[in-house]
C-alpha cells in the first residue's frame, strides 16, 4: 500500500467547492452553537475517516469543509482521505491541500468502502473517531450531536435519517426502494433495535472502534450492518442520534447493490458461526 502526507495548496475555490458551501450554508444549522458563541472547543481529540472512490469532482471542497468545520469546534483533529484504488484524480485533489492535520492512504486498487474504512479507523490516532462519506450527504455539522452520545456514555454513536418522522430526508425512489427492502431484510435476519443501519455517519471511542474492525470482516455495503452486529455482541453501548441527510446526485449505489448486501449479511451470520466475531479481551478504558 501507498501512504502519501499532503504537500500543496489550491487557493482558487472550484465550482464543486462553491456548489458544495452553498448547500452547506443553505441547510446547515449550529448543532451547539455554545461552542461557537463562547468561542470554547472540545477537550476530545478527533480522527475523521473519509472513504472516497473516484471523488475527484468534490473531495478538495468536502475536506475543506470538513477542515473549516473542525477548527471552530476542536483543539487539536486529523483527516484521512483513503483513496479506493480511484481512477480518476481524487489523491491528487486532496494532495493539492495545504494542511499537515490531512493525510491521503491510497489502496492500490479498488477493494471496497468497508475495507476503506477498516484502514482508516485502524490509522486513526485521536481520542474520538469519525467517518463520513465523501458527498458530506450528512452534513458535518451533525458532529456534535453523535459527540454529545459519547459524552453521556455510549462507545458508539450512530447517525439516523429514519428516527424521527419529521427529519429532513430527500432521496429519490430507488433509494427510497433499496433502504425499505434492505432494511427489512436486516431486521429479520441480523439486528434489531436500530431504524438507519446504513447512513455514513458514526463515531466511536478510539478503543472500542479499534476493537470492531479489528474484527471486521467484509470489504463492501454491508460491512456498517457487520460492525453493529459485533458491538450488539460485545454488549457495547451504541446510541442512535437523529440527523439531516441530503442525497447526492452522484450515488455509487446500483440496482444489484441490495443482492450484494444481502450476500453480506448472510457472510455475517456464517462469521458469527465460525467464530470470528469472539472477543479476545475486553478493551480497557471505556
Amino acid at each position: 500500500m501507498i501512504q502519501k502526507f499532503i504537500d500543496n495548496q489550491s487557493s482558487n475555490e472550484s465550482p464543486e467547492e462553491t456548489d458544495l458551501r452553498a448547500r452547506s450554508t443553505s441547510k446547515s444549522q449550529v448543532s451547539d452553537s455554545k461552542s461557537r458563541i463562547d468561542g470554547s472547543k472540545e477537550n476530545e481529540s478527533i480522527s475523521v475517516v473519509i472513504p472516497a472512490y473516484n471523488e475527484g469532482n468534490r473531495i478538495q471542497a468536502s475536506v475543506k469543509e470538513v477542515i473549516e468545520y473542525l477548527d471552530g469546534i476542536f483543539s487539536e483533529f486529523e483527516i484521512l482521505v483513503i483513496d479506493d484504488g480511484s481512477s480518476d484524480k481524487t489523491a491528487q485533489f486532496v494532495e493539492e491541500i495545504e494542511d499537515s492535520r490531512v493525510r491521503c492512504i491510497v489502496n492500490e486498487q479498488n477493494s471496497g468502502k468497508g475495507f476503506s474504512v477498516r484502514r482508516g479507523i485502524l490509522e486513526a490516532k485521536n481520542e474520538i473517531i469519525l467517518f463520513s462519506d465523501a458527498d458530506l450527504s450528512t452534513p458535518i455539522d451533525e458532529t456534535l450531536p453523535l459527540l454529545r452520545a459519547i459524552q453521556e456514555g455510549a462507545d458508539m454513536a450512530i447517525a439516523s435519517r429514519w428516527l424521527q418522522k419529521d427529519q429532513e430526508v430527500e432521496r429519490g425512489p430507488l433509494r427510497k426502494l433499496q433502504g425499505h427492502v434492505f432494511a427489512m431484510m436486516v431486521r429479520l435476519t441480523t439486528l434489531q433495535g436500530f431504524k438507519d443501519t446504513q447512513c455514513g455517519f458514526k463515531m466511536f471511542k478510539r478503543e472500542i472502534g479499534h476493537a470492531i474492525f479489528e474484527k471486521q470482516q467484509i470489504d463492501r455495503w454491508g460491512f456498517d450492518v457487520e460492525i453493529l452486529f459485533i458491538a450488539q455482541k460485545w454488549n457495547f453501548t451504541v446510541k442512535e442520534v437523529p440527523v439531516r441527510w441530503f442525497q447526492s446526485d452522484e450515488t455509487k449505489l446500483t440496482f444489484m447493490t441490495p443482492l450484494t448486501m444481502l450476500w453480506d449479511i448472510i457472510r455475517v451470520q456464517w462469521n458469527n458461526v465460525t467464530g470470528k466475531y469472539d472477543r479476545e479481551e475486553v478493551p480497557v478504558n471505556k
